[in-house]
């Protein structure tokens, strides 16, 4: 058994992470695409794009469960 001793959302800053990190992977895609490719360019955007709306949706769902506490 563990018990939850501290606990501490990161949710906004993690999605202010993700989506700095998405912005500096587009801006830098004529870099990337000469370097490795369009296909492992757009597969990557993809992941860039899907763990920011998944960072924004924890973040709005652990907000909505924080006004309940």
């Amino acid at each position: 058994d563990f018990d939850i001793i501290c606990a501490e959302n990161c949710s906004d800053s993690w999605t202010k992470f993700t989506n700095e990190r998405l912005e500096m992977y587009v801006g830098n895609k004529d870099k990337f695409v000469a370097k490795h490719g369009e296909e492992v360019y757009r597969s990557l955007l993809s992941f860039y794009s899907f763990v920011g709306v998944v960072f924004e949706i924890c973040a709005n769902f652990i907000g909505l469960a924080n006004d309940f506490d």
